[in-house]
């Protein structure tokens, strides 16, 4: 179930800037800046069952920067570029170190370029949204992998109260040892202010203040990750390491006009996956246990 949530993340994560495209194809260029902070906690590494590793985290720091554009657009199609810059602070503090995996680096650079591609079609009398994204991986160390995902969602109900689909989500070239898996979505409003969505990655129920104003309860979950050389020997040159968080708290966003948003988040962040993998494959070195730990996150968002 763990895997299940994280794989599919990933592909919403993935795609949700071509979906918010396909909705306001007015946009022809999207800035989003962005911070996460999480507070420092104890941690340990295992492999095979036995602790190599252990001791404590400084504080979590995430800060990105993307561009989005619209590159192609013909009816209900739209091809989309884009670029994103992550830097990523994280200290490690060991009391005990068997093997050294790479964790007493605490500065990570991120790079990435990615194509979307979104399109909307019928299918027995039904809407089909088919989705794809092709992504490159840079790190302060140069090129690092490329990934490709896909969803296919057909929407049985979409009315303006409530929309329900199923659909599959493909990967290739992930740390997921299974390519393909199932996807729901649903989202209805009771009423003009209580809306229940449970669209991934975000699992809340919202309450609409205004038209600017939006207050909001629930979980939301994403991914960190970076590249690191181990300093062992028997271990590969080239690891990843990936953490996939379930975030529950409330959030807030107010609507600027001109398409400028800022959305804010808090409360308690929860791991579920957490490990160390050989670069370009799913193979797990090493697994890492850290607590539930305070985090909070702002996102600021414009399009032009």
């Amino acid at each position: 179930m763990k895997r299940f949530f994280a794989v599919c993340m990933m592909a919403s994560m993935g795609i949700a800037s071509g979906y918010a495209q396909l909705a306001m194809p007015q946009n022809k260029l999207n800035i989003k800046a962005d911070m996460a902070l999480r507070t420092g906690t104890d941690y340990h590494i295992t492999k095979d069952g036995t602790a190599v590793e252990e001791g404590h985290t400084e504080a979590f720091t995430k800060a990105g920067f993307q561009v989005s554009v619209p590159f192609y657009a013909k009816g209900t199609t739209i091809l989309m570029a884009s670029a994103r810059y992550s830097h990523i602070h994280q200290r490690f503090t060991p009391d005990m170190r068997t093997i050294n995996y790479g964790f007493i680096h605490s500065a990570h650079h991120q790079f990435a370029g990615t194509i979307t591609g979104m399109s909307r079609l019928q299918l027995w009398g039904k809407p089909l949204i088919l989705a794809g994204i092709v992504s490159a991986d840079f790190s302060q160390y140069g090129y690092e992998r490329w990934t490709l995902m896909g969803t296919a969602m057909l929407m049985l109900k979409q009315t303006r109260e409530t929309q329900f689909g199923v659909g599959v989500v493909g990967l290739v070239n992930t740390f997921s040892k299974i390519p393909v898996f199932p996807m729901l979505t649903y989202r209805h409003m009771f009423s003009p202010q209580w809306t229940l969505n449970l669209v991934v990655p975000k699992f809340q129920l919202e309450y609409t203040l205004t038209k600017s104003d939006t207050f909001s309860f629930g979980a939301s979950i994403d991914t960190d990750h970076y590249y690191i050389r181990p300093e062992s020997e028997g271990l590969p040159s080239h690891v990843r390491y990936t953490r996939s968080n379930i975030n529950v708290g409330p959030g807030y966003e107010h609507k600027f006009p001109s398409h400028f948003t800022l959305t804010a988040e808090a409360g308690a962040q929860f791991v579920m996956t957490n490990r160390v993998y050989k670069k370009g494959s799913n193979h797990v070195l090493a697994t890492m246990h850290e607590k539930t730990a305070p985090y909070c996150r702002v996102t600021l968002q414009k399009g032009f």
